[in-house]
């Protein structure tokens, strides 16, 4: 059974809150630190993809982030919402044609981040992330990460970080009762700015769970973004969804491609 609209508006309330949050606290603090700090930055972006022929494919997608980095501390906030379905033609038990229409994408995510440097590399911080995907069956999915990071590359042009810590996970597929679990989260993160107009990133998590190594979840995205203006951008991202033991009648492996225009802030 799906969730219904108001259940899926319900989902998507925290993701929104995260980002009214932030977009507060840009309000409300950007004038509060040193003329040298950097202020709050960040981006919206929205994508429609539609195919016909065969089959009629359609998905839409939106996402916003903001963060701040202060001399020692750095905020980061972003939620995202996908959506996609495939309709064809079928013929009933009566021989006639109809329309079946299959959700292939039903994602909503969120995330917090909260990172306090103690020399230039070496960091420590929290991080809350919040998922629903509807094609796996998972009504909700909450992750509690404490975690230690470094930075083994940090230039002008090219970042590389590593995260790991605990993971406290709590979740819940339709028809079962919520389950909740320790694990632990080791991330990875690339970014390269080719120039001023052009990046590319790239970030890998891994969630395996402490008494079972072997159930384990992997979340990577790939992604080049490309300034049009010097406010408007075009994106394109590649994400890949693995869980090693998903719910029953489920696959173990979602990915999704997006592109989208950008407006920065």
């Amino acid at each position: 059974m799906r969730p219904s609209i108001q259940q899926r508006r319900t989902l998507a309330r925290p993701c929104a809150l995260l980002y009214a949050a932030a977009l507060w606290m840009n309000t409300h603090t950007a004038g509060a630190d040193d003329a040298g700090t950097n202020h709050w930055a960040g981006s919206v972006s929205a994508g429609l993809g539609v195919a016909g022929g065969n089959t009629e494919d359609f998905q839409i997608g939106a996402a916003a982030e903001t963060h701040r980095k202060y001399t020692v501390d750095e905020w980061k906030f972003g939620a995202g919402l996908t959506y996609g379905e495939t309709t064809r033609e079928e013929k009933n038990a009566l021989g006639v044609n109809k329309d079946k229409t299959d959700v292939t994408t039903d994602l909503v995510t969120g995330f917090a981040q909260y990172n306090h440097l103690f020399t230039e590399r070496f960091y420590v911080g929290a991080r809350l992330d919040g998922l629903h995907d509807g094609t796996a069956e998972l009504t909700y999915r909450l992750t509690l990460s404490p975690l230690a990071g470094y930075y083994f590359i940090k230039g002008d042009k090219t970042t590389l970080s590593g995260e790991a810590g605990p993971a406290f996970v709590l979740e819940k597929h339709y028809g079962k009762d919520a389950t909740s679990f320790v694990a632990l989260r080791l991330s990875e993160r690339l970014e390269h700015k080719f120039n001023e107009a052009v990046k590319v990133w790239e970030q890998v998590d891994v969630f395996p769970q402490i008494n079972q190594f072997e159930d384990y979840l992997v979340v990577a995205d790939i992604g080049i973004q490309a300034d049009l203006t010097k406010q408007l951008a075009w994106k394109t991202v590649f994400q890949d969804r693995y869980d090693n033991r998903p719910a029953a009648h489920t696959g173990k492996n979602d990915y999704n491609l997006l592109t989208s225009i950008v407006y920065k802030f």
